[in-house]
């Protein structure tokens, strides 16, 4: 199976960048002002049992700070919980782009060039292997879309299979 070549991919990248970047300041404490220092902030309060975070929690995404806090409160407060989870987080998404692709483009290279291109991304290798919520988000976007791609399409009763190559082939919505 290539997808899981492609996850070990993804996950080799991830670990040689993490591994790189672990000796550096903002890895353990996150710079004054930042986002990840608020999401450090606020899931140490999660973690501690303050779960309202007062007025202001919605400045930032509360779903995230809520998970990281769970996190915090199973295995410590720290620099490596965010980016573990993070890290599978990242690898899910690979896997989601990759059958995304699969079911869009069910013959060819598409599916394989999209999962090394989601292992090998720039800015998804440093999302992942940091302590902010775009990761998280990516994810969840990526499991949202792979709900809108089913193998069938019904539109107006008729079905629609197999892939659309020009919008023209799209049938004409009833009018009403």
């Amino acid at each position: 199976m290539r997808i899981a070549a492609y996850l070990v991919l993804a996950l080799a990248v991830r670990l040689l960048y993490l591994h790189a970047v672990a000796d550096e300041a903002p890895f353990r404490h996150p710079y004054a002002g930042m986002d990840a220092e608020r999401y450090d902030d606020l899931a140490r309060r999660v973690a501690d049992g303050d779960l309202a975070l007062g007025p202001r929690v919605f400045d930032y995404s509360a779903l995230y700070a809520y998970l990281l806090g769970a996190e915090y409160a199973l295995f410590g407060p720290g620099p490596w919980p965010a980016r573990v989870s993070n890290i599978l987080l990242g690898l899910g998404t690979v896997f989601l782009v990759y059958r995304i692709a699969r079911e869009m483009a069910p013959e060819g290279a598409t599916a394989d060039i999209a999962a090394i291109g989601a292992a090998l991304y720039g800015p998804y290798v440093v999302f992942d292997t940091s302590a902010l919520k775009t990761t998280t988000g990516l994810f969840l976007v990526a499991r949202l879309a792979e709900g809108f791609v089913p193998e069938r399409l019904s539109w107006d009763g008729r079905e629609l299979t197999g892939r659309l190559e020009t919008p023209g082939e799209l049938p004409e919505p009833a009018q009403g």
